[in-house]
């Protein structure tokens, strides 16, 4: 079965949040930090999967800062995603209905 996408969505700049209502009477409440940590664009995916680096073992190293997670704007994805658009320019993760929809403590 299909998921169906939320009935509202709203953006809570104040708070960082992203709030969905669904059809099935549920709501999801996600902070913008674990939407962006969690980004399913490709890009993301494959940066989380890079091997870690024991810096006690390297005589210069360097410091990644953290990516924004400031939220802009969000748009529907034909009837299955939003697509979420961060401050940096950063757009390419589509989030679908199934992630959305689960419990925001399990991303």
């Amino acid at each position: 079965m299909q998921q169906l996408p939320p009935k509202k969505v709203q953006l809570h700049k104040s708070k960082h949040e992203l709030w969905l209502w669904w059809p099935d009477g549920s709501q999801t409440v996600w902070q913008w930090q674990t939407l962006r940590d969690n980004c399913p664009c490709a890009t993301c995916r494959e940066e989380r999967k890079a091997p870690t680096v024991d810096v006690m073992q390297l005589d210069v190293f360097q410091l990644k800062p953290r990516v924004s997670a400031d939220l802009q704007a969000v748009e529907a994805v034909g009837n299955y995603a939003l697509r979420l658009i961060w401050a940096d320019g950063h757009k390419t993760g589509l989030y679908g209905w199934p992630m959305l929809h689960r419990p925001s403590s399990e991303p």
